[in-house]
């Protein structure tokens, strides 16, 4: 069921009925060591953050426990998900990429369940990556360590520590209001620093031993971004943290800014909750120097359906089996590819990336 990897063969990615049926295993037997959530971690300071959406709304632990944990300790189900098409892509890009280690970047790692599911289920030659505001949730570093090879003895390590906090950059060009919640300080929430960058090595998934590297870090902050530019490059990456138009927009600045994405190499970027904007594929596809092949997918999320979208310059072939792929599991999607055509199948009504009109002018940059 797994791609067969070489440039001159045709792309054979793995069904959706594969990679569901393996995302559910994998999720099935993460179980094993407990819950994915805990409220003591989400309603700790030192662990989220101060002045979280949480503590903003005024949720009490129970309301949060309700929330918060209604589909996440399950396999997520028999339809496709955004980890499914994630790995799907993943196949894709094993194909024109060739042998050799790649690297998957996930912003917005919350609970961890979607990058556990990434790094379990992607073939062996990804290696997985997460960067997000908060620590690593202790559940998910719990998980790791149940999966955590004998022969990894130092399996869990620090490579980078900082305690100086800096959003003037983001600040100077988009303004405080584009962010998400507070800077957070160390002389008020000291059990919050340092911002790391750890490493957890030898970590057996059903596809090989595999490396885990956890940025946490304010996606604001400049020093993040030069932190995660040393972990990449990265090949695909998954945007899901700060759902505001500015923030996504430094995300691309910082993509191109950090060479995060090798622009010459194949790559893709995905977003959830119908977050690409035009200002981020103009960017895109002027750092990549040609137009790309951009879409919206309808999946399933935990609670309701999601919309998520890519950016890609994999090739005519490669489009090709995403889209045979999306049309044999009657997955409802909306692509414009690099070739200006047009493939949709569902009742889709808006484009791609619903903040441009013309679909004419939109990928155009």
């Amino acid at each position: 069921l797994l791609l067969a990897i070489g440039k001159g063969d045709p792309p054979s990615p793995r069904s959706f009925e594969a990679i569901i049926a393996e995302r559910r295993r994998v999720l099935t037997s993460s179980m094993s060591s407990g819950s994915w959530f805990s409220v003591q971690v989400n309603t700790n300071p030192a662990e989220v953050g101060e002045g979280g959406p949480h503590a903003v709304a005024g949720w009490s632990a129970v309301s949060m426990a309700a929330s918060e944990t209604r589909g996440i300790d399950t396999d997520m189900g028999p339809r496709p998900t955004g980890l499914d098409l994630v790995v799907l892509l993943s196949d894709l890009l094993s194909h024109e990429l060739g042998p050799g280690l790649q690297t998957y970047l996930e912003i917005g790692v919350s609970n961890g369940k979607n990058l556990y599911g990434t790094t379990n289920v992607m073939s062996a030659q990804w290696q997985g990556a997460g960067f997000s505001f908060e620590k690593i949730n202790p559940p998910f570093e719990r998980k790791l360590e149940a999966l955590r090879s004998s022969q990894a003895t130092h399996w869990k390590a620090s490579l980078h520590e900082w305690t100086q906090s800096s959003r003037r950059e983001f600040i100077a060009k988009y303004g405080e209001d584009g962010a998400c919640g507070l800077e957070q300080n160390p002389a008020t929430n000291p059990g919050f620093f340092p911002y790391y960058v750890k490493r957890y090595a030898g970590i057996r998934t059903p596809h090989g031993t595999k490396n885990v590297t956890y940025i946490h870090a304010d996606e604001h902050d400049v020093y993040g971004w030069i932190h995660a530019g040393n972990v990449g490059p990265f090949q695909l990456i998954l945007s899901d943290a700060c759902h505001k138009d500015k923030s996504v927009r430094y995300e691309c600045d910082m993509f191109t800014k950090y060479r995060l994405v090798h622009f010459d190499q194949p790559f893709a970027i995905v977003w959830d909750d119908a977050m690409l904007n035009t200002y981020c594929a103009t960017v895109l596809q002027r750092a990549a120097g040609k137009r790309l092949s951009i879409g919206a997918v309808k999946v399933a999320g935990r609670t309701k359906p999601h919309n998520f979208q890519f950016v890609t310059n994999l090739g005519t072939d490669s489009i090709d089996a995403l889209m045979r792929t999306l049309d044999a599991a009657g997955v409802a999607h909306y692509a414009v590819l690099s070739n200006g055509e047009v493939h949709r199948q569902g009742k889709w009504k808006k484009p791609p990336v619903a903040d441009e009109a013309s679909e004419g002018e939109r990928w155009e940059g």
